[in-house]
């Protein structure tokens, strides 16, 4: 039998991340949110590069449950994570459900097993930084 491909959106170009503003006075558990990144502040980066990168490897890993493929379901799945100053991920969480809890959990556990990033950076110090990015599983069109 012929395998058949299936497409994959891992992420879209957009990762939804708003910048928080900052005090002399900060807290550990402090979570830093960077989009425009202001002089003394980095983005976490991904294998030495950005998000796009992250957006092919989670292509590469994430599996479409089978099930779902048969019957033709799509559907997007809202994360949210934080990229801790050692570079792992923590607090993934679903912001918004595909609605299949075989999409939800396939999205969660690819992004739960991605390799440490860089994290981000302030003022030369490593800081948490909180992305939300979306993972959206679509079947291909047939010609």
């Amino acid at each position: 039998m012929k395998a058949v491909k299936f497409f994959l959106i891992a992420l879209s170009a957009i990762l939804l991340c708003t910048c928080a503003s900052t005090s002399k006075h900060k807290y550990e558990g402090e979570i830093f949110e960077i989009s425009s990144p202001r002089l003394g502040e980095e983005m976490p980066k991904f294998r030495g590069d950005d998000w796009r990168t992250f957006r092919a490897w989670v292509g590469r890993n994430v599996i479409y449950p089978q099930d779902l493929q048969r019957s033709g379901a799509e559907g997007t799945v809202i994360l949210s994570f934080v990229i801790e100053r050692d570079g792992r991920l923590s607090n993934i969480q679903i912001l918004n459900s595909s609605g299949y809890n075989s999409l939800d959990t396939q999205a969660v556990r690819t992004v739960r097993s991605s390799p440490r990033w860089e994290p981000g950076r302030q003022d030369g110090k490593p800081v948490r930084v909180q992305f939300v990015v979306p993972v959206i599983f679509v079947m291909p069109k047939i010609k």
